[in-house]
């Protein structure tokens, strides 16, 4: 099984996030973003993502970049098997 497609999705919540007092979690975040993984069996995977939406998204839809040095996450990992975790 390989990874097929990955997509970063930046969701917009039209109230401000509201994590319990003394909780980790940032107060009146209004954005979050979740990543889908689909592979070639068909199968698809969700996750979301703790970290600042739109900065993740950029660094997952990056471009590949010149002499395949630079590449955005979703490049280096897709034909990978989703299993194979470091």
């Amino acid at each position: 099984m390989k990874i097929k497609d990955v997509e970063a999705m930046v969701l917009k919540s039209s109230q401000a996030y509201a994590a319990p007092t003394g909780a980790e979690e940032s107060h009146g975040i209004g954005y979050m973003l979740v990543i889908k993984v689909t592979t070639d069996k068909g199968l698809t995977g969700y996750s979301d993502v703790e970290t600042q939406p739109h900065v993740a998204k950029a660094v997952i839809d990056a471009p590949a970049g010149g002499a395949g040095l630079i590449d955005g996450l979703r490049q280096a990992v897709l034909g990978e098997d989703p299993f194979e975790v470091e």
